[in-house]
């Protein structure tokens, strides 16, 4: 694991491991995991809107980078826009 940091609301962890190939989300409060593949970066590109509804992921697919948004209720995806 090369880098770590609370959710917004502080239920979930978000750990990004070595060589950024997923993002797991772990959840302290039902134990469950969520993996999202390929962040672009370990420390940053990832922010969370002022009301912790919604989180943008800088992500590299295909040699090319995306803007994720994921919904942080199910972690949905629910847009994408090429770079």
């Amino acid at each position: 694991m090369c880098y770590a940091r609370f959710s917004p609301d502080s239920r979930r962890v978000l750990t990004v491991c070595d060589f950024n190939i997923k993002l797991t989300i772990w959840s302290l409060v039902d134990k469950q995991t969520v993996y999202l593949q390929y962040p672009k970066y370990s420390d940053k590109g990832l922010v969370f809107t002022s009301n912790g509804y919604f989180m943008a992921l800088g992500e590299r697919r295909d040699l090319k980078d995306y803007i994720g948004v994921y919904y942080v209720g199910d972690w949905t995806l629910v847009s994408v826009k090429i770079l």
